[in-house]
């Protein structure tokens, strides 16, 4: 019996051990969330302009499909972020370490949950640390990714090593975050950085910092400052010898000074003194991988994982003085162990904590008798689960009816009727075992209707769809690492209207076709063999087949998918074999699906989105492209599945849900592909109609681009910053049949803002150069109007007065500065100029002002200008006014907020003088239920209403129309267009009436900027 239950719970741990690394290596991969295009150049040489849409610079080039491919979100199965209906301070999920601090406060990591848990002296809960069961991709404050092992200073500091972000986060004693040690994200050999750190000890003696830098097989020594003292072992370089290590898991230092390490590969305890000098060791241990030092008592403590027991050692001689728990021997009584993974001494209080990981539980003993004196956490039992809640959902199936099935990373096959009430459950929330009562972790399901095939391990096992009972082995199962095994690893499975089964095994490099009764038909690849030719595979993931049967194949580690026909002969390649987060490429793709038209959707995981490409293999669209849990945001896609009506679901692991994504968006029309085809062109700036056809102006990873919109399709027409170093083209306006663009420059000190223009929109002049000749006082020529008989434009200056200049003819060398009675109306704090417009025969000009707050002006022809509104509407935090527009006899204001405040929308009628004239009329979150409403709102005016666009960074812009400026605003069609992504637009710039309907530019930095067409009237707008 021992034998059988030691057996279990080792081969437990590996797929245990697997699991954490699959759930956490993954999210190293993705960008920081919300951050900028990268600014330099990938390498390569820059491709020639493309007549229809432009290509991907610096990338392999392949097929630029056409626009209006679009995805917007429809609903989530589960809870965004929320992997436990309550992560209940009583259980945990995996408790890995114990750290107590001089307090008596004991701290425990659960890193499958990513929390950190303290609990006062006497075991009462008092806080978590991380946002549990949700990991970061980063370095965000309040999330860990993989918490393992913690000590505190003097000061009450948290120290905890986030495992697979190679670094030591560090945070004040209310568990917020305060810095960390190393790179995040980078390892290294240096002493700057880490490889996969985990165990550490502050001295209380000294406060120097001790961190067993696992991967670099060293002990790595600081002082309280964190500066480097010296080093045990050698960086990068395994060993067994007395001056060198092999993965070092623990470490501890007794008063003395003398370092104790748990070396881990190596089955020993090595002993050091305070020089790192070899003293002596410990051997015969079978994976140790924690030590505590018991001062008082002069004991050393070693946690054993696979001995199943804590033995504890004389700190004089190392000699052997007793244990707790049971050499070799496992168990779940008070005892004894399954697999002690961590273990602390609090010295004061006379007590000794053991962390028993497979068992859910801290095990507390006296230090003096070593009686059982009680414990944290529930033997054998899980944070509590239910059936709306998924702990990493791996994979997902949706029936022929609407059902949905998945499968969860926390050991669970879980069905949900088309309305989302759960129909049955399999399997036990983290216990992993066999079927019929326990599961491995599902890879994959498929189903019919009615019967689930489930792939888990090496064994595709059926269950009845009706009520989960479970059927019996399909195929596959025995020893999975026989020379002559059917599969090693099941990453996938797929099923044909023929009934036939197609299996991918990462491990064996290889897809298998099993007929209906599981006899194997044909296969593709060399078993065991990884390579890159279309002969084989590297690691193949996910796969899934179109209406005629074709295979397409998610070749994980060759960043590609690959396509079969129905007898597994080689069709062609979707992107390339090189790695990357391009629209061409992929990062570690993870699934694939094909929906009744022969558009691909592969779940690109390491660069968390879904990407869409037509049956030819050229790129339509993006999904995602952000970590994170906002609807245009995604934590490592790892399935998908399509129902009848063409809506996507993804299993969207780390953020415990299951997303649906529907075609189309109502009443919106993507015009252009994600950035013109590239991701770093990441924001449409301004749009424009010159001529009948739609001009575009955006950033680029090299500079300003116009891209222009006919016939044949989307052209650019300039890039490059006109081969200087314009930036971005903030603004196109025609003015007397000619089109201008107004750039912004901020990072070449001699250059400031420039106009050009076009009579024919391919050959621009420059007519305005260096910030009118101010440079960088002057980064941005912001915004362009028609003020009496002249083109006038404003500017966006810096650490100055905003400007206002003009010209009759537009022409270079014509332009005059209008006296606004100093620059900025007098005031440096206005900075920018957003908006002009003429109503009731006067000018009125809107500022942004961080100071006072936003501005509105007032001139009358032939007069001087006078403020007339309340510096933001007697709020300072409204900081800007992006828009004027004279509406219904009214003249219309609308704010952008800083944050903890909505935009605000406000008018005033007739000649709008005095600062009393003005009226509120509604904000952002009275219109759209959230507070965020707030970012570069704008007004424009589409036909008979009136338009409001208001920016929010976490739901998306949204659009409000009303007919009279007053009453019946509604929300037009879904926040962002059902992309969280499409955050905002670049203020007034960004929007172009025409024809009673409007032209959108967006900014996504998710998968690069986007021209929208909104049509007020019409639910389908192409």
């Amino acid at each position: 019996m021992h034998t059988k239950i030691q057996k279990f719970w080792l081969v437990g741990l590996l797929v245990i051990v697997s699991m954490l690394a699959n759930v956490s290596g993954a999210a190293a991969f993705p960008e920081p969330p919300d951050g900028p295009a990268p600014a330099q150049p990938r390498g390569g040489t820059a491709l020639g302009v493309a007549v229809t849409q432009g290509a991907e610079i610096n990338a392999q080039a392949i097929a630029l499909g056409k626009p209006g491919t679009v995805y917007r979100y429809e609903k989530t199965y589960g809870v965004s972020e929320q992997a436990f209906p309550w992560y209940h301070p009583g259980y945990f999920a995996w408790p890995h370490s114990v750290w107590v601090h001089t307090d008596g406060s004991v701290f425990i990591s659960d890193p499958w949950a990513k929390a950190v848990r303290k609990y006062d002296a006497n075991g009462n809960h008092l806080a978590d640390f991380g946002h549990p069961g949700t990991e970061t991709g980063w370095i965000d404050d309040g999330y860990f990714q993989d918490p393992l092992k913690m000590a505190t200073d003097a000061d009450g500091n948290l120290y905890v090593t986030d495992h697979y972000l190679h670094i030591v986060r560090i945070l004040n004693p209310l568990g917020e975050q305060t810095g960390w040690i190393g790179d995040p994200g980078t390892s290294g050999t240096d002493d700057e950085h880490f490889n996969t750190p985990e165990g550490i000890f502050i001295s209380p003696v000294n406060g120097q910092i001790y961190i067993a830098d696992t991967y670099n097989h060293r002990i790595q020594v600081f002082d309280s400052d964190v500066n480097h003292l010296f080093t045990i072992g050698e960086a990068g370089v395994s060993g067994s010898d007395d001056n060198h290590l092999d993965n070092p898991i623990g470490v501890a230092v007794d008063d003395s000074g003398n370092i104790y390490v748990a070396d881990t590969f190596n089955n020993r305890v090595m002993k050091y003194d305070a020089d790192g000098d070899y003293l002596a060791q410990i051997t015969d241990l079978e994976f140790p991988t924690s030590v505590a030092v018991d001062n008082t008592r002069g004991h050393l403590l070693v946690g054993v994982v696979y001995d199943a027991y804590v033995p504890y050692y004389n700190l004089a001689d190392l000699s052997y003085a007793g244990a707790f728990g049971e050499f070799d021997v496992q168990g779940d009584d008070d005892t004894h162990f399954m697999e002690p993974h961590g273990v602390a001494v609090d010295e004061v209080g006379g007590k000794v904590y053991i962390a028993d990981s497979p068992n859910r539980r801290v095990l507390v003993y006296s230090a003096v008798t070593k009686a059982y004196l009680r414990q944290f956490g529930h033997t054998n039992q899980f944070i509590p689960a239910d059936d709306q809640h998924f702990f990493a959902p791996r994979v997902v199936e949706v029936e022929p009816n609407g059902s949905v099935i998945l499968g969860e990373g926390a050991l669970r096959l879980i069905k949900l009727n088309p309305d989302g009430s759960a129909a049955w459950t399999v399997g036990q929330s983290g216990f992993w075992g066999e079927p019929p009562d326990l599961v491995e972790t599902p890879n994959g399901i498929v189903s019919d209707g009615k019967t689930v095939y489930a792939a888990m391990g090496c064994t595709i096992h059926k269950y009845s769809s009706a009520d989960g009972t479970y059927l019996g082995v399909f195929a596959g199962g025995g020893d999975c690492w026989a020379p002559d095994s059917l599969f090693q690893h099941i990453s996938d499975i797929a099923r044909d209207s023929a009934g036939n089964i197609y299996v991918t095994d990462n491990e064996l490099h290889r897809v298998t076709q099993l007929n209906k009764y599981g006899a194997v038909v044909a296969s593709v690849g060399v078993r065991g063999e990884e390579g890159s030719d279309n002969a084989h595979f590297r690691y193949p993931e996910g796969i899934g087949l179109d209406k005629a049967r074709n295979v397409y194949v998610a070749d994980d580690s060759n960043c590609r998918v690959q396509k079969f026909d129905k007898r597994l002969r080689y069709v062609m390649t979707f992107t390339t074999t090189l790695c990357g987060d391009t629209h061409d490429r992929l990062g570690g793709p993870q699934d694939v699906v094909v929906d009744a038209k022969g558009k691909v959707f592969v779940a690109d995981a390491w660069n968390t989105r879904i990407q869409i490409f037509d049956k030819s293999g050229a790129y339509l669209s993006t999904i995602g492209g952000s970590w994170g849990g906002g609807t245009g945001q995604l934590r490592v896609p790892s399935s998908l599945a399509m129902d009848k009506k063409g809506n996507l679901y993804v299993a969207d692991r780390d953020n415990h849900r299951i997303q649906v994504y529907a075609p189309g968006v109502p009443y919106f029309g993507q015009q252009n592909l994600n950035g013109f085809g590239s991701r770093w062109t990441t924001g449409v700036y301004t749009v424009a109609m010159f001529k009948g056809m739609l001009y575009a102006g955006s950033d680029g990873e090299h500079g300003a681009q116009i891209w222009r919109k006919a016939k044949s399709g989307w052209m650019m027409v300039e890039s490059d910053g006109f081969h200087n170093s314009a930036e971005a083209i903030n603004h196109l306006f025609e003015y007397n049949g000619m089109l201008y663009a107004a750039t912004y420059t901020y990072n070449d000190p001699n250059n400031g803002g420039q106009i050009w223009r076009t009579a024919d929109g391919l050959s621009w002049q420059i007519v305005v150069n260096n910030g009118f000749d101010q440079g960088q006082r002057n980064p941005e020529v912001f915004r362009m109007m028609k003020l009496g008989n002249e083109l006038c434009a404003t500017t966006w200056s810096a650490g100055a007065g905003a400007q206002l200049w003009c010209s009759a003819t537009g022409d270079s060398g014509s332009w005059e500065p209008k006296d606004l009675g100093g620059d900025g109306f007098g005031s440096d704090d206005n900075i920018a100029i957003l908006d002009a417009v003429e109503y009731q025969d006067a000018w009125y000009a809107s500022t942004n002002n961080a100071g006072e707050g936003a501005q509105v002006w007032r001139r009358s022809l032939g007069g001087t200008w006078n403020q007339v509104n309340i510096s933001g509407f007697g709020d300072p935090d409204n900081t800007m006014i992006p828009s004027l527009v004279p509406f219904n006899g009214s003249l219309y204001a609308i704010t952008h907020h800083r944050v903890g405040g909505s935009s605000e929308i406000w008018r005033c009628r007739n000649q709008c003088t005095k600062t009393s004239d003005w009226q509120f009329i509604a904000d952002g979150e009275n219109l759209g239920g959230d507070i965020n409403y707030r970012v570069m709102s704008s007004l424009a005016i589409v036909g008979k209403y009136l338009v409001v666009v208001m920016g929010n960074p976490d739901l998306g812009l949204v659009v409000f129309t009303t007919p009279d400026g007053v009453t019946w605003w509604s929300q037009a069609g879904p926040s962002g267009m059902g992309n969280s992504g499409n955050s905002r637009i670049y203020y007034t710039n960004a929007l172009f009436p025409y024809k009673g309907n409007l032209y959108m530019g967006v900014i996504n930095r998710n998968t690069g900027g986007s021209v929208w067409k909104f049509c007020p009237t019409k639910k389908v707008c192409k």
